[in-house]
């Protein structure tokens, strides 16, 4: 991931086209406008842009920042910038908002009074000549225009203050995730989840994945455990950490029955209609996702056996 982060500044130095286009968003649906830049604004854009993969690469190489893979039950500390990868089998809903961006866009226009109610978000995007793009978003909304801000904005003509009459759209150097070559790198967790609809995106995957567990492992207790996971943000967010596991496909009943083994885990086998099955009771909701998600280590410094919310493979 070091290596994308390098090639996006590679990218930026080049000769790049920009684009700014504002998206209204609201239930999955999005329309999308382009917003026709000046010479000197789109500058302003290459150069922040720039600049802040510039420090993020320096911030890298220095071990001043670390990039940490994206787990939707886990807070990022502020030195972490998480990412995740998208394709057509992994995180497909956000593989389907990036290539659900049309080429021809309409123009922006303010006076668009329904699309500036539902403006949710922009993104900036610098494109060269052989089809790299570096896609940067940001959480918006219609009080970003002047008018609607509550604020006002005063202009010298003349030795003289004035209020400002053009209606005017506010930006700023800020980032919340940035899209390159098959992945995504968040800065800002929660504004990432909203602009690419995170946990409607789970929800239409998790039946999917619930399948897949239910033919590989036989729970007591299915329908309880099937409707919490549908029902609670987290679960989902922790059962798409199980589906995106490598060793997911190959899950056995043997190797969960040797965990809690090992471990002592306060997660009951019983017998049930001649089957072996994995009790999951209402008092302990985790119980059965933290071990499907293999979230337990050993210490080799104080022989100690611990239950985690992050781990980052190392071997």
């Amino acid at each position: 991931m070091k290596e994308k982060i390098k090639r996006c500044l590679e990218v930026l130095e080049g000769d790049v086209l920009v684009s700014l286009v504002l998206v209204a968003h609201k239930k999955g649906d999005r329309e999308y406008r382009n917003v026709r830049l000046g010479t000197s604004l789109a500058d302003v854009f290459r150069s922040f842009t720039r600049e802040y993969f510039k420090s993020i690469s320096q911030a890298i190489t220095d071990n001043v920042k670390e990039l940490k893979e994206y787990n939707a039950g886990y807070k990022a500390d502020a030195h972490e910038i998480e990412y995740l990868t998208v394709t057509e089998e992994i995180n497909t809903s956000l593989n389907d908002v990036i290539k659900s961006i049309p080429s021809d866009i309409k123009p922006f226009d303010l006076d668009e009074t329904k699309f500036l109610n539902k403006l949710s978000y922009y993104f900036v995007m610098l494109s060269n000549s052989i089809g790299d793009r570096v896609i940067l978003f940001r959480k918006y909304n219609s009080k970003k225009e002047l008018t609607r801000s509550g604020l006002f904005a005063a202009i010298l003509n003349n030795g003289i203050f004035d209020r400002l009459e053009y209606k005017t759209l506010l930006f700023d150097d800020k980032i919340d995730c940035f899209y390159f070559n098959g992945s995504i790198f968040v800065e800002n967790t929660y504004y990432f989840q909203l602009i690419f609809d995170y946990y409607e995106g789970l929800k239409a995957n998790a039946e999917t994945i619930l399948e897949t567990i239910a033919s590989k492992i036989p729970v007591s207790g299915w329908t309880e455990f099937h409707n919490h996971c549908i029902g609670n943000q987290n679960m989902l967010a922790k059962l798409n950490n199980v589906a995106s596991k490598p060793y997911f496909r190959d899950l056995t009943m043997a190797d969960l029955r040797r965990t809690i083994d090992h471990y002592g885990l306060d997660i009951q086998v019983i017998e049930e209609d001649g089957v072996e099955k994995l009790l999951y009771l209402d008092t302990d909701r985790w119980g059965l996702l933290k071990l499907l998600d293999d979230d337990y280590l050993d210490s080799v410094m104080t022989n100690g056996r611990y239950l985690v919310n992050s781990k980052k493979a190392i071997s």
